[in-house]
């Protein structure tokens, strides 16, 4: 654990316990180096271009469609007969963060793999994990999985049913709307996803296609989210919040969140590493 205040140097204490942990402990160790946000990676790779540094697909341009990769990506599937882009920037990025010694990327894409593509972690078989600002891990992570269902969030994902006022009248635990997430909003929204993606293929417009594409992406992380909650409800009685109240309209608005994140960070990541290395500015004392 490494405890220092802004300023003093963490991110060169991080490239040096690295190369110290590659030359003494493992010489066939790779690393993996976390941080809060995009700008501090983009902080590290200025110091340090050495460094595979991995964002998010969609802060990658496709120039062959010319949008984000991430929505490149899911347009190539609506077209028919459509190919991967060849030299896809965030697949460059991600196959030079999988296999350098020493890689970087933030803690919402750390956590969106470890949950959804753990595959990706597993190939990279990476040995020592360093923290930056890791004050601010837990919090990310528990955000990162909580869940809000309303009229307002139902109708983004343009899901919502008049019925659906009533229903989550009724809803008042966290285990009726664990089977109402289960049994009403995921097949509506895999359904919505089939929808958008077929609508995407004969619309004629490229911006009506990426627009389509960018809903069907919103719902999908949408349901990933939401099959996270349903999944975990074995920790409902011990770790989770569940919330229901009126929003300014009147209508019901429920809100589930982990209260402690540790039982899923051990399985997602403690234990997938030979050591992990926390260093903040703001460490809590004991």
């Amino acid at each position: 654990m490494v405890d220092a205040p802004t300023g003093v140097g963490k991110s060169y204490a991080a490239v040096m316990i690295s190369d110290w942990y590659i030359n003494e402990i493992n010489p066939r160790a790779k690393v993996n180096l976390l941080t809060n946000s995009k700008i501090l990676q983009d902080q590290y790779t200025k110091d340090f271009d050495f460094i595979s540094s991995l964002k998010g697909s969609n802060s990658y341009w496709c120039r062959n469609n010319m949008m984000a990769c991430g929505e490149s990506k899911i347009y190539n599937k609506a077209k028919e007969g459509a190919k991967g882009c060849n030299q896809c920037p965030h697949s460059i990025s991600q196959s030079a963060f999988v296999n350098n010694r020493m890689s970087l990327t933030n803690f919402h894409l750390i956590t969106a793999y470890s949950m959804y593509s753990p595959d990706i972690l597993m190939d990279r078989g990476a040995n020592l994990l360093i923290i930056d600002e890791a004050h601010e891990f837990e919090e990310t992570f528990c955000d990162f999985i909580s869940s809000v269902f309303s009229k307002r969030s139902l109708t983004i994902l343009d899901i919502w049913e008049e019925y659906m006022s009533k229903d989550f009248e009724e809803i008042t635990n966290i285990r009726q709307l664990s089977n109402y997430v289960k049994k009403i909003i995921i097949p509506k929204l895999s359904t919505k996803i089939e929808d958008l993606l077929d609508e995407a293929k004969s619309a004629r417009s490229k911006a009506k296609k990426a627009d389509l594409v960018k809903k069907a992406d919103h719902c999908d992380k949408s349901m990933c989210k939401y099959n996270r909650f349903v999944k975990d409800e074995d920790s409902y009685a011990t770790n989770w919040i569940f919330e229901r109240e009126l929003d300014g309209d009147g209508n019901f608005k429920i809100s589930v969140e982990p209260i402690w994140a540790n039982q899923y960070l051990k399985d997602l990541f403690w234990k997938q590493y030979d050591h992990v290395i926390f260093m903040s500015g703001t460490l809590l004392s004991p």
